[in-house]
């Protein structure tokens, strides 16, 4: 081969990898159970029967560590999430940017399109975002960075405090979404997912964990809000959600000194055979008096 003749394959070599599409996500499958939960901020029991996913790929640019876990449910056409967010440095002053405060951002693409950005003409691209105070922002119309009443009609959350009294130990929110206006939802049934969880420090004017759930490929994370296809997550939906374990009946205790009462069984058993010992009892007497009567008749 000729030095010419191997320049021009390395050439056309490195050409075509050039233009190879870059690797799909490979997103993580999100078990939805069908099931129902009321919204207030509370772990309902059905959430202890389904699976629940961590969120812990933190972004490049992150600077502390703080987690979460999602659970969701499925019941007609709502979406149910209900997300735990351990953040122990709530902030609570002036929020100068909807995105810069501490909250959860919900990316659901509810015709699972993935597509490479966000305008899409169904606006069935939803980006919801709950802060800990439970104010909603977010996007489902491209570039006018608006929710439409489709979603902000049919959305309900609530947030909990996870040590029940206030922020310092984390947050929950809980989400329902009706999502009939852009699709419905059967068993069987996939959608895009992804989520983000943000938290703020010190002057509030930057976001110090940006953690996401399914993508763990650092170059594609914080892209999920213009770009549906990189969304780290597949909801899938499942039948109902399992039913609980039954809780075992303890053996009733008698006490040590209370007499016990025989079952009519025994009852009936014990007069039986006091019955039989009697008529044995009977019949060798009889016997004996037929053999030894008249000598005790003479005494």
């Amino acid at each position: 081969m000729t030095k010419k003749i191997f320049v021009a394959i390395l050439a056309l070599t490195l050409i075509a990898v050039s233009v190879l599409p870059a690797a799909a996500v490979d997103p993580l499958i999100v078990e939805t159970y069908k099931g129902t939960a009321v919204v207030d901020g509370k772990k309902d029991e059905i959430y202890n029967r389904v699976p629940s996913y961590k969120i812990e790929n933190f972004t490049s640019g992150s600077t502390a560590n703080t987690t979460g876990v999602v659970y969701t449910l499925w019941d007609g056409n709502t979406l149910y999430f209900y997300i735990e967010s351990y953040d122990t440095t709530p902030w609570t002053g002036d929020i100068i940017e909807a995105y810069i405060c501490d909250c959860i951002e919900l990316f659901i693409d509810l015709n699972n399109k993935r597509g490479d950005d966000f305008n899409y003409d169904d606006a069935s691209y939803v980006q919801l975002r709950v802060n800990n105070r439970n104010e909603i922002t977010g996007n489902n119309t491209g570039d006018q960075w608006i929710l439409q009443p489709e979603v902000t009609d049919n959305v309900k959350t609530a947030v909990g405090y996870l040590n029940g009294k206030d922020l310092s130990e984390g947050y929950a929110i809980e989400v329902s979404f009706d999502v009939s206006a852009f699709t419905t939802l059967s068993e069987g049934k996939e959608m895009a997912f992804d989520i983000q969880l943000a938290d703020v420090q010190d002057d509030n004017t930057v976001r110090a964990v940006q953690a996401f759930l399914g993508n763990n490929e650092k170059e594609l994370l914080d892209t999920q809000w213009n770009t549906p296809k990189n969304c780290g997550a597949t909801i899938v939906l499942k039948g109902p959600a399992p039913e609980p374990e039954p809780e075992p009946v303890p053996e009733p205790e008698t006490a040590a000194n209370e007499p016990t009462t025989p079952s009519p069984a025994t009852s009936d058993f014990t007069l039986q055979f006091a019955l039989f010992v009697l008529a044995i009892t009977l019949s060798l007497a009889a016997v004996y008096y037929k053999k030894f009567g008249k000598y005790i008749n003479k005494v």
